[in-house]
């Protein structure tokens, strides 16, 4: 059937459109824009997929990173500001010893912290990129 886009009549078959009640292969790669979260210095940032699954933040201080509020599957990069403090995870399973490398307060350092909630259950895995 037709879809109008914009005042403009687009013809749009069942097998070329993401739709929610079928599985869909995808032949070509998608790019990305990613949600800068900003600078956190202090209290609680959430994470939710509605921003984007790829946001970046500026640590620059010690604050608390809280498991979000519904299934999703985020990537976080946190670039190391000069006051960068210890984050404290709230709301995440993790096992001991096992959410990867060491997060670190060195300024400039980065870090991508993997966080995924699946079934109201969150965790995270943190790499360092330096």
């Amino acid at each position: 059937g037709n879809v109008v886009i914009n005042s403009t009549s687009v013809y749009v078959s069942s097998n070329s459109v993401v739709l929610p009640t079928l599985t869909t292969t995808f032949g070509v790669g998608y790019t990305f824009n990613a949600f800068n979260a900003g600078t956190q210095s202090s209290g609680t940032f959430t994470p939710t997929a509605v921003n984007s699954n790829y946001q970046y933040l500026s640590a620059n201080g010690a604050f608390t990173l809280a498991a979000p509020a519904a299934d999703s599957a985020i990537d976080l990069l946190v670039t190391n500001g000069t006051a960068a403090g210890t984050i404290t995870f709230s709301g995440f399973t993790v096992q001991s010893g096992g959410t990867g490398d060491a997060y670190t307060t060195t300024s400039t350092s980065k870090f991508i912290i993997m966080i995924k909630r699946i079934n109201s259950v969150s965790t995270y895995l943190i790499k360092a990129l330096q």
